[in-house]
């Protein structure tokens, strides 16, 4: 989830540079309502993970080759123009490959991870190698020539969270919840 949060400064910028492209994001199931709604997308598409995962623990590989087959072809079917991988692991890049778009962009080692620039067609070389996932998403958006602006992390929860949110507070003030790092280990 904290990933789709730093990326979306950079979806306003490519919206803001773009207003006219049809923009979609793939995601997998549990990161949908953050981005239900969200102004700078005009689609979200699932990846069915715990489908595939399901079929591939449960040995259903006819199972597992249809389902994988039929998300094939409706990634296919939205005939891309481009890709932008922010992701930029193997899971991400093979996906970015599966969706027939003739340009992809994602990141050089060492921001792309797991042999995941294989599947790019342009790689990002960003400097300095240690920096945060923001600037990071706003220096791919630069990449492809795309004027970017300071500006934070933005999350509007869904209606029906907001909802929920207010009737579990019993009133009182929506509180802010500020997350300043994930761990240790992924400092930057």
């Amino acid at each position: 989830m904290g990933d789709v949060v730093r990326t979306l400064p950079a979806m306003r910028a490519l919206r803001s540079a773009y207003p006219n492209a049809q923009i979609s994001w793939l995601v997998e199931r549990g990161a949908e309502e953050v981005l239900r709604d969200r102004p700078e997308l005009d689609q979200v598409l699932t990846f069915p993970r715990e489908e595939l995962t399901s079929a591939l623990r449960g040995f259903e590989l006819r199972t597992l080759r249809v389902r994988l087959s039929q998300f094939v072809l409706t990634l296919r079917s939205q005939r891309f123009d481009l890709v932008v991988d922010f992701h930029s692991i193997l899971k991400s890049g093979v996906l970015s490959r599966l969706t027939g778009a003739p340009t992809r962009i994602s990141y050089a080692a060492p921001f792309g991870r797991e042999w995941s620039w294989v599947f790019a067609t342009d790689r990002a070389r960003l400097l300095p190698h240690k920096i945060s996932r923001y600037d990071r998403n706003m220096g791919l958006v630069e990449f492809m020539g795309v004027q970017t602006r300071a500006s934070g992390p933005s999350i509007r929860p869904h209606s029906d969270a907001r909802e929920r949110i207010a009737n579990a507070l019993g009133g009182k003030e929506v509180p802010v919840v500020i997350h300043p790092g994930s761990s240790g280990g992924a400092a930057y």
